[in-house]
């Protein structure tokens, strides 16, 4: 009987080079293999399979030179065993040896024919016979002996040429190789040479939380919020949590690889299903909560999203946006999508290309597209923002940032699998923000400029000492921060401040800077300006400097494509890198400074001027709360720079006082023509100024945005 006794917990082939002949407890559907009816036939190994069918079983001889096969503690795969040598026929029952045999591991619900694509090898389908006669001695205990001619060779993998000639569908019933921790799967999908190339999926993260931190602290929820909040979890609790969410999306007919839309301030559910939607093979679609209903119309549509979750709060407002499958989150998820009563089904074919979320692009140049990213793409940023960022099991991490951007900037992944707890904040708030960080001993976070604005001016009212000196680290990206915000946040506040760079397309991790060892006895000034770069290339990441000044970036993290926008892509990753749209340059510490956003560089009479520089010197101004820059049309300039400011209540500070403070520190075509003052200057969810949106009064009637 073909059958074997159990799970080795790690397979590890050994090698194979005699032709072997495999047997399988199966049928024939078709002409193609079919074992999905072996009890626990879930696993198969293969070296160059060529179908053999006689009537006491299904027979893949594996070609290759000889060289003897080894066991492995007398143990043979699970519903396969392994029969004959140099391809000698064995009737009857199959002998069992122990071992598996060399070169790809297939798992539950995995086809060879996705197999082969996995690793490159061609599949070829058995030939046919040309007659009837020849076909009944093939489906009877006649051999099939047609051999690959010369066009059906490859170029050795590992030292032997592959040719692949049999189609098996392998579902059986006894789960993918692997361990079970609490009931979580660790599974090891699909592999090729090298015989230990384990699928890099959000499943990892979710895995080492249940199998190390179990009984660890993992989300603590908004406390004020329209729906009931969840109760504080451990990692167990959230597993569990996470298992009745996919329930619920089998139950709902949400299949692999459709695609999931939640639109939510950040929330504990949202954070689930950020988790839950990947981790089983689907996509998860984070909407930006702040846009208008037609905008969240387009993207769900856009998408093709076959569910929809709406935070309660939001529910009126995008009335309008439909999908398959739509709730709201809170008492209605609860009681009518998520099943504690029954098991998942288990993802199929997991493997790290495939695509984990879509996230939308903010749109500061155009209409948002959307960004796959992967399994792999989200684990390479994990570990390098991890490593970098010096995450470990005693921080406690606040969620200011959004969670819809950029996946949390791809942070709740390495903080599950270090099994940190997470604290959810809702809306941002300087003041309650210093007190989550007093009450939970928070130990970072991360932001936009916008955010630790906020906290500095709730700082400067705050009973006694601003809590979290000397102990947090924030994480700064999203727009250049001004170098005066760097300094007061290091002296009045006593945190860590970081700068990270990097974009939606790039999971988004590009480059990182913190202080260095050898910057720390510098004046606070100039540690700060040091600060105000962009940062040195995070690990994995190769950035360069195109002739037109571009950032280039090529990295493991950078997005697969477009979702359903080819042209975009093939102009995003021309050449082989990616074209971030931004400008940049490269000092000679390999620190990259960020000048602007291609379109956003403002040319008069010829001359460049990067917009963040002029923005920096007028935030030095005491009497400025927040100011943007912009190009506006002049006939005699081509453009000239205006800046909108936002005046700090209570002061005064006039036009002239700004072009002359600019003009004594730039060279004069950079300092501003006009100053326009105003009550707010609008950004967007992630804390970006839509500057598009600012110049369009000025440019209508123009035919180009530059002049």
């Amino acid at each position: 009987m073909c059958c074997a006794t159990g799970w080795p917990t790690r397979p590890r082939p050994v090698r194979a080079e005699n032709p072997v002949t495999v047997c399988l407890s199966s049928t024939f559907t078709k002409g193609d293999l079919d074992i999905s009816d072996s009890p626990r036939a879930s696993m198969i190994a293969y070296c160059g399979l060529r179908t053999r069918r006689p009537d006491t079983c299904s027979r893949a001889e594996l070609a290759g030179p000889a060289r003897p096969l080894r066991h492995r503690q007398g143990r043979g795969v699970d519903g396969v065993a392994l029969a004959g040598m140099s391809g000698v026929e064995q009737p009857g029952p199959c002998s069992q040896l122990g071992g598996h045999i060399d070169d790809l591991l297939v798992s539950s619900g995995q086809t060879l024919r996705n197999a082969a694509a996995e690793t490159g090898r061609a599949f070829h389908r058995p030939r046919r016979c040309g007659n009837r006669a020849a076909q009944a001695r093939n489906r009877g205990h006649g051999v099939n002996r047609h051999r690959p001619g010369p066009d059906h060779r490859h170029p050795p993998i590992g030292g032997s040429a592959v040719s692949l000639h049999c189609h098996a569908d392998v579902g059986g019933r006894g789960g993918p190789p692997g361990e079970r921790a609490g009931g979580l799967i660790r599974r090891t999908g699909v592999t090729g040479r090298p015989a230990m190339r384990v699928p890099l999926t959000v499943d990892d993260f979710l895995y080492r939380a249940e199998a190390v931190s179990a009984q660890a602290v993992a989300i603590v929820d908004e406390p004020v919020q329209p729906a009931t909040p969840v109760r504080t979890t451990t990692y167990a609790d959230l597993l569990t949590r996470i298992r009745a969410w996919q329930a619920g999306l089998d139950a709902l007919g949400v299949g692999e690889s459709e695609r999931v839309a939640v639109v939510s301030q950040n929330a504990a559910r949202l954070l689930e299903l950020m988790y839950a939607v990947p981790s089983s093979g689907r996509i998860c679609v984070p909407v930006n909560f702040r846009l208008r209903g037609e905008e969240v119309d387009y993207i769900v549509r856009q998408s093709g999203a076959s569910a929809l979750f709406v935070d309660p709060e939001l529910d009126e407002s995008l009335k309008i946006v439909r999908a398959p499958h739509r709730f709201v989150l809170g008492g209605e998820t609860d009681e009518h999508v998520m099943r504690f009563d029954i098991a998942p089904r288990e993802w199929s074919d997991p493997h790290e290309d495939a695509t984990a979320t879509i996230n939308y692009t903010s749109g500061t140049t155009a209409r948002p597209k959307g960004v796959q990213i992967t399994h792999r793409n989200i684990w390479v940023n994990a570990m390098s923002f991890g490593m970098h960022l010096r995450l470990w099991e005693r921080d406690v991490y606040l969620h200011t940032l959004p969670m819809f951007h950029a996946n949390g900037w791809g942070l709740p992944y390495p903080l599950a699998g270090l099994g940190v707890r997470q604290v959810v904040l809702r809306k941002v708030d300087g003041a309650e923000i210093l007190r989550r960080v007093d009450e939970h001993d928070v130990t970072v976070m991360c932001g936009a400029p916008a955010v630790w604005k906020a906290v500095l001016d709730a700082a400067a009212t705050w009973d006694g000492e601003v809590p979290g000196r000397g102990r947090v680290r924030i994480v700064c990206a999203g727009a250049p921060p001004p170098t005066r915000m760097i300094q007061r946040i290091e002296e009045e506040l006593g945190w860590e401040f970081i700068q990270i760079y990097g974009l939606t397309e790039t999971s988004p991790i590009v480059t990182f800077n913190r202080t260095r060892p050898a910057d720390t006895a510098l004046p606070a000034a100039q540690r700060a300006g040091r600060l105000g770069r962009a940062g040195a290339p995070a690990l994995g990441v190769q950035v360069k400097i195109s002739p037109v000044g571009e950032v280039l970036v090529r990295s493991n993290v950078v997005l697969d494509r477009y979702w359903d926008n080819p042209d975009a892509t093939t102009e995003a990753l021309a050449n082989g890198w990616f074209h971030t749209g931004d400008g940049g340059t490269i000092d000679d510490e390999g620190h990259l400074t960020i000048s602007d956003r291609k379109k956003d560089v403002i040319i008069t009479g010829g001359e460049n001027v990067s917009s963040i520089e002029v923005e920096d010197c007028i935030s030095h101004l005491p009497e400025v709360a927040e100011v943007a820059v912009i190009g506006v049309p002049d006939e005699k300039w081509g453009e000239t720079i205006k800046a909108l400011v936002v005046r700090t209540p209570g002061t005064e500070i006039s036009e002239k006082d700004v072009i002359v403070h600019c003009k004594q520190r730039l060279a004069g075509f950079k300092a501003p023509t006009t100053v326009e003052f105003r009550d707010t200057i609008p950004r967007t969810a992630t804390g970006k100024i839509q500057k598009f949106k600012l110049r369009e009064p000025y440019w209508a009637g123009h035919r180009r945005g530059v002049n």
